[in-house]
Order: structure tokens, then C-alpha cells, then sequence
């Protein structure tokens, strides 16, 4: 993937894409083939060239570390405050939605797991130690934030394929071009044949359409949906040209 190839296509979805009256992400999709995701699926956390937006951060600790975080990050959970959490539900979804980050103290893991699991672990959220989520108390807290601003996860999840906001459509192009660059060499170092496992690359505004790498926007619906959607068109015809015919049926019969 060339760096002008790259800023042709992003010029190109600026200019055909929708005009909303919202900042859209730019949306990066690699698409892999020849991959067992069920089986090796692709995880790992790599940071942008650059920041695309401010996220919201909410940490773990105990009473001794929060006088040293509560003014970094956006929210500060104590272990006697974790402690208290009932089981309100709906209160707890919306602590999950709210906060892109959740980082924590590794002694209050066992404690968080439990109290919170069922509600971070859906959404991959639990404090991960790979993306050094958990941390101790001599941690420097201004560099942990400043990391976790331009950090992304990658996984494949239950679908072959890769995706990953790189931009918004207010960016200088500059930097998306380099985002995209960055994320895609580093997603060809965690397959296992490069290049050969990628099937194709697309890129979108969040309301736009999909751009497809070396063809442009015109995206040719696979054959085999196509006879799928007829099909099932065909099938709901005749179900509904048989209905009248089952209810002149029944009459007949309570006659």
C-alpha cells in the first residue's frame, strides 16, 4: 500500500462521501483470507502515528493512588467504593458504555472480575495487562494516558476481517495517510503469510460509502448472495400467493 495510493483515496471518499452535520471517523476494514480466526484469532494493541480524539479513561485504585490519579484521568473507582457497587444493572451498562479505557490496580483485578466482569468482558473492556491497563502504584500515570490516547486494538473477533477507526474527516490528510500506513504494516506482522493472507482493503466515512482499494466504490455483490437473495424472494412470493388459497380452504372446512 503506497502513501499516495492512500491519500487519493481519502481525498476521494471526502469528496463523494455525504455531507452530515457531524465530524465522521474514517473508518480502516482489511478483509483476510486463508485465516482460521475461530482457531488463531488476531489480537494484539498498537498505537496511531496520531491522536484521532480525546478517550474517556476511568481507573481502579485504592485510597493511597487516588490522590495521584484522580486529576489525570477522568474518573477515579476506589476499592471500598468497588466494594459498595450493588447490582443495579442498568447502572452498570451505562458505567461500561461511558468510558473507553478502564484501568486498574492489579491487586483489585479478582474484585473488579467479579463485580463488573459480566459488563466490561462483553465489551472488551476489562483492564487489559497487554495494553498495560493494569498497573502498579509506581506507574507514571501522565505517560499510561498519553499511551492509551492513541491506542487500538486489532482482533478479528467471530469475522475475518480487521477494523479500526484511523481519522476523522476533519483531519489533516497527512496524518490519516500515516495512521493507515502505520496500522496496516503492522497488521501484516501478525499474519502469517503478509500480504497473501489479505483478501482487500476498504476505507469509509462513517455515513459514506465503502471505497475498495484498486477498484474504487462500485463493489460487485458476491454470486452467491445474489442467488440466496432471489431466492428467498421467489420462495416469499409463492408463500403469499398460496395464503388465500388456505384460508378459502378453512372456510369450507367450518361450513
Amino acid at each position: 500500500m503506497e502513501i499516495d495510493d492512500i491519500k487519493k483515496v481519502i481525498q476521494e471518499i471526502k469528496a463523494k462521501g455525504p455531507k452530515r452535520n457531524f465530524n465522521q471517523s474514517i473508518d480502516l476494514i482489511i478483509n483476510l483470507k486463508n485465516l482460521d480466526v475461530k482457531k488463531t484469532p488476531i489480537s494484539s494493541f498498537h498505537p496511531l502515528r496520531h491522536e484521532i480524539e480525546k478517550v474517556k479513561i476511568c481507573c481502579f485504585s485504592d485510597e493511597a493512588v487516588k490522590t495521584k490519579v484522580e486529576k489525570i484521568f477522568d474518573k477515579v473507582i476506589t476499592k471500598s467504593q468497588l466494594a459498595l457497587m450493588g447490582e443495579n444493572k442498568k447502572e452498570l451498562k451505562k458505567l461500561a458504555r461511558e468510558y473507553d479505557y478502564f484501568i486498574a490496580q492489579a491487586e483489585m483485578m479478582p474484585l473488579i472480575a467479579s463485580k463488573l466482569g459480566k459488563f466490561l468482558g462483553t465489551r472488551g473492556k476489562m483492564p487489559n495487562p497487554a495494553a498495560g491497563c493494569v498497573f502498579t502504584p509506581n506507574t507514571n500515570f501522565e505517560d499510561l494516558k498519553n499511551k492509551l490516547q492513541k491506542l487500538k486494538r486489532l482482533q478479528t473477533k467471530s469475522e475475518t476481517a480487521i477494523k479500526i477507526r484511523v481519522g476523522k474527516e476533519n483531519m489533516n490528510d497527512e496524518m490519516v495517510v500515516e495512521n493507515i500506513k502505520d496500522i496496516y504494516d503492522y497488521v501484516l506482522t501478525l499474519l502469517p503469510e503478509a500480504k497473501n493472507n489479505v483478501r482487500n482493503v476498504l476505507l469509509k466515512l462513517t455515513m459514506g460509502p465503502i471505497y475498495k482499494f484498486g477498484v474504487g466504490f462500485n463493489l460487485e455483490v458476491p454470486k452467491e448472495k445474489a442467488v440466496k437473495k432471489e431466492s428467498l424472494k421467489i420462495k416469499t412470493e409463492k408463500k403469499v400467493k398460496k395464503e388465500p388459497k388456505e384460508k378459502k380452504s378453512k372456510e369450507a372446512k367450518d361450513e
